[in-house]
């Protein structure tokens, strides 16, 4: 790596510890699965909001769509990238209910 490499990745990281720049989950169109009432239902992400409070130091980040709207830290806990993924947690969450 050559220095200015170095340099940009320094900038980078203070940027991601300032709260400057959020990696998202997933983009506006995607498919994913959510979970209702013990279903899993498919969807698709037509919204992604942030939203810097003065209070909090890091901004929030909703993801929202036809049936769902999540803050992106409940996301792959109600809302999923595959039907898979969401089948699992359903499983895992019906096994320590039991």
């Amino acid at each position: 790596m050559s220095r200015a490499d170095w340099r940009r990745l320094r900038r980078f990281e203070r940027k991601k510890e300032k709260g400057l720049i959020i990696e998202k989950p997933c983009n506006v169109g995607d498919p994913v699965w959510y979970i209702e009432d013990d279903r899993i239902v498919p969807s698709k992400v037509d919204v992604m909001m942030w939203t810097q409070s003065t209070i909090m130091d890091t901004p929030l980040f909703e993801i929202a769509g036809e049936g769902f709207s999540v803050l992106d830290e409940d996301f792959g806990r109600r809302v999923f990238l595959s039907e898979e993924k969401a089948r699992e947690w359903l499983r895992a969450v019906e096994c320590i209910g039991e």
